[in-house]
């Protein structure tokens, strides 16, 4: 096993790595590479450590890439595997909760990862096994990959996940850089095998999990690099929220493009006119995305009968030690916001001014009005997310580095008592 930062660029045995099937209670996926390309690639599986039970791979030629699809398992269950290439080396997952279940269940959320040789992401999956050790999957939103054309960073990414990725599932969307163009597009397909609804559109699919129902939205558009879902993924969107919204269900959105921001890329005005009046009309409880690199909350139409949604960026998995400093500066007239420092607290600092070398084009990429009424909180220190959902009950937690935890939220789902209130805020950095 390479252990290098240059022998990380060089690996070529991925996985296995785990991610769900169309329904995460009774299916699992698992992928792996192999150095040479082999024929007739076989899981065997069980309750027990025997692996009483074995399923193949559909492909019948020699290949190195290989599928293997679980499909009949028991819901919340524990299940030990090999796989044909380590025959001598055994791992474990656990099987998500069927629809409609009220148990507890926990999942991390992050994006920008830029994996490439030499950037060491698997401290960063250690420490979210030590700080968050029952969550059960990990929602991505988009470039893992630094480059998608470059098969060193595809390499490295699954070198440093190799041990995490193994034993829980990892649900993810596009980004830009592992998905900008076509040819990204195809080697993210070939990675990451996803229930998509239709990958000639993009790369778009949900699972229910729970009390749950997660949407992971492809806003690269199938390689076409568009910051917002095509004709049909918008059609698919729309139908599926209408099927699910209000239903006693949480509505959790995933994509990579910000929609409020006030990091790099701002608050697009076409962004805010797609989305928002898709949560207004379905309640959609909260939005992840990434591409700017930090976090930051906001709280939209809090003061709706229904409770509104919260909106966060949650891109700021670029290493252990990567701080958008960029962002407290001008970088000669492109920053839209100018934070005064590592965090930002709008009802503390105003809302921070463009760069003073703007030529006035930033402007169209704010939104100062949403940003001074509903942002709760902005912090540059590298970090990911926990979410933690009890019934109608979400905790969630921005935890750093130093496993310091910078915001913590403790809401209710849209539609079942949600409220703005100060005290929904149970800890916040206050700089």
């Amino acid at each position: 096993m390479p252990d290098s930062a240059g022998d990380a660029g060089r690996f070529e045995q991925w996985g296995p790595y785990l991610s769900y099937g169309t329904d995460p209670a009774t299916t699992m996926t698992i992928a792996w590479r192999s150095k040479e390309p082999t024929a007739g690639a076989w899981v065997k599986y069980g309750a027990t450590q025997a692996c009483d039970r074995t399923a193949k791979e559909v492909a019948t030629s020699a290949t190195r890439h290989h599928v293997v699809k679980l499909t009949g398992l028991d819901p919340a269950t524990i299940y030990h595997y090999r796989i044909s290439r380590d025959s001598d080396t055994a791992w474990t997952f656990e099987t998500g909760l069927p629809a409609g279940s009220k148990r507890p269940f926990e999942f991390i959320i992050n994006g920008d990862m830029h994996a490439y040789p030499c950037n060491r992401l698997d401290r960063y999956f250690q420490l979210m096994n030590s700080e968050a050790p029952g969550h059960d999957f990990y929602a991505g939103l988009g470039d893992f990959i630094n480059d998608g054309l470059d098969i060193t960073h595809w390499n490295a990414f699954f070198h440093d996940a190799r041990e995490y990725m193994a034993t829980r599932p990892l649900m993810n969307a596009t980004g830009n850089h592992d998905t900008g163009n076509k040819e990204k597009y195809k080697n993210y397909l070939d990675a990451f095998v996803h229930p998509y609804v239709n990958p000639a559109e993009g790369a778009y699919y949900l699972i229910e999990y729970g009390n749950a129902v997660l949407f992971f939205i492809d806003s690269c558009n199938a390689g076409r690099g568009d910051p917002l879902p095509g004709d049909e993924q918008y059609a698919w969107l729309e139908e599926n929220l209408a099927k699910h919204a209000r239903a006693d269900r949480w509505i959790f959105l995933f994509l990579h493009h910000q929609i409020y921001s006030t990091g790099d890329f701002g608050c697009p005005v076409i962004m805010n006119d797609v989305f928002r009046p898709l949560c207004r009309e379905y309640h959609v409880d909260a939005v992840f995305y990434g591409h700017d690199h930090h976090y930051e909350c906001f709280w939209v139409d809090r003061d709706a009968e229904w409770g509104g949604t919260l909106f966060f960026v949650a891109g700021a998995g670029g290493g252990q030690h990567h701080v958008d400093h960029g962002i407290m500066g001008d970088r000669d007239g492109k920053t839209k916001y100018v934070w005064p420092g590592r965090f930002l607290n709008v009802r503390k600092h105003g809302v921070p001014p463009p760069s003073p070398k703007s030529d006035g084009t930033t402007l169209g990429f704010r939104n100062d009005e949403l940003v001074k009424q509903c942002q709760l909180i902005g912090v540059l220190e590298p970090n990911f997310v926990h979410v933690r959902i009890d019934g109608d009950v979400m905790d969630l937690k921005c935890i750093g580095w130093q496993k310091q935890v910078y915001h913590q939220l403790r809401v209710r789902r849209a539609g079942a008592g949600r409220k703005w209130d100060a005290s929904c805020e149970l800890q916040r950095v206050d700089y």
